[in-house]
């Protein structure tokens, strides 16, 4: 996704409210049903609003099993990081704590993505003796309009193409000893990235 491309598509999902407008995922067919994976392409990045600190991690993998509606579930400890660190704190851990959703939606304009849901301290991040734990939605998507001038159903994912993050709500809801990076219950995070998929799908509806 060109630069301009993806900052058009923000603006989009500033102005209308992507989460808004996203399809009811049990109104989609997706094929196969069963496990999937997601790798990042590249690095994914946590950064607080307040300060502008940022989490870096060099790759990260989320697994999860949809059923044939788009609805489905990653169970705790099936999504993996690795190599995250913090200017300030150095080496951190990112341990997914209970299964978090996901779901396969169809988004403003001619986007399929998914939304994956953090539930209250779903996902706990350490370094030493700091500890937090964040809440919260992430959507990533793909533009279908370089393949098509409109969303037309259904829609055959390959694994060539690229979700970035379109839209992310991520809040601080525990936080153990993590000053100067952290001192308060509450802070917003963004988190950007991007993945590709290990298997086809089709989407239908």
């Amino acid at each position: 996704m060109s630069k301009a491309l993806r900052s058009a598509l923000i603006g989009l999902v500033a102005s209308i409210s992507l989460f808004g407008l996203a399809a009811s995922a049990s109104a989609l067919t997706i094929s196969p049903s069963g496990a999937y994976s997601a790798t990042s392409t590249g690095a994914t990045v946590l950064t607080f609003g307040s300060n502008g600190q940022r989490l870096n991690c060099t790759g990260s993998t989320v697994s999860a099993t949809v059923a044939s509606n788009g609805v489905g579930t990653s169970a705790a400890g099936t999504t993996r990081y690795t190599g995250c660190s913090n200017a300030l704190l150095g080496a951190f851990t990112v341990t997914q704590s209970s299964a978090w959703g996901v779901n396969v939606i169809l988004a403003a304009g001619p986007l399929v993505g998914l939304e994956v849901t953090v539930p209250a301290r779903g996902v706990t991040i350490a370094s030493g003796s700091c500890s937090f734990t964040a809440t919260g939605r992430v959507i990533v998507g793909h533009d279908y309009s370089r393949d098509t001038p409109a969303l037309v159903l259904p829609v055959a994912v390959r694994v060539t193409d690229v979700f970035s993050v379109l839209s992310s709500s991520l809040t601080v809801d525990s936080v153990t000893g993590c000053s100067p990076l952290l001192t308060t219950v509450g802070l917003a995070a963004t988190y950007s990235g991007s993945y590709t998929l290990n298997r086809a799908v089709t989407v239908s509806g």
